[in-house]
């Protein structure tokens, strides 16, 4: 019985239900190969959907807040500011996946044009706080993507 039912922990539990009690009884190899890579994509699937959601509003947060700094300090980038006013005025602060992922297509746009006025008008310390943005939504992809797992070998 599954106390929590969250989708991550029902996940969880398909994986250690084909883990411990499907592939023990498989003989042929090829089905043990296919349902261990199944485990691996629900394990993944796992991690996925328990941080998605956090993952999108922080990357959006940070996004946002990198832009206001950036015309706060006086730096002329109606491009960046157009997009903030944009982003900000459809923000939601809805629980359906869905509009998290169209507040972080917003928050991507905006992202870009950071990129843009930054190169463009070679501000060492904007240029960095754009890179670090990418580095974090990289990082945040590998985790969402998960770790390589050589399935059968």
């Amino acid at each position: 019985m599954i106390t929590q039912p969250s989708m991550s922990r029902l996940l969880d539990a398909i994986k250690a239900e084909l883990t411990d009690k499907i592939i023990p009884g498989l003989t042929d190899p090829t089905l043990i190969v296919n349902v261990q890579m199944m485990t691996a994509v629900l394990g993944a699937l796992s991690v996925r959907v328990e941080h998605e959601l956090a993952w999108m509003r922080d990357e959006c947060d940070r996004i946002e807040a990198a832009a206001a700094r950036t015309l706060a300090d006086g730096t002329d980038a109606p491009a960046v500011a157009e997009a903030l006013a944009a982003y900000r005025a459809e923000r939601t602060e809805s629980l359906l996946v869905s509009a998290a992922q169209a507040d972080y297509e917003r928050a991507g746009e905006l992202l870009s044009r950071l990129a843009e006025a930054a190169y463009a008008g070679g501000n060492p310390d904007r240029i960095a706080t754009v890179e670090g943005l990418f580095a974090a939504r990289l990082a945040v992809e590998q985790q969402a993507i998960g770790t390589f797992v050589a399935v059968g070998r």
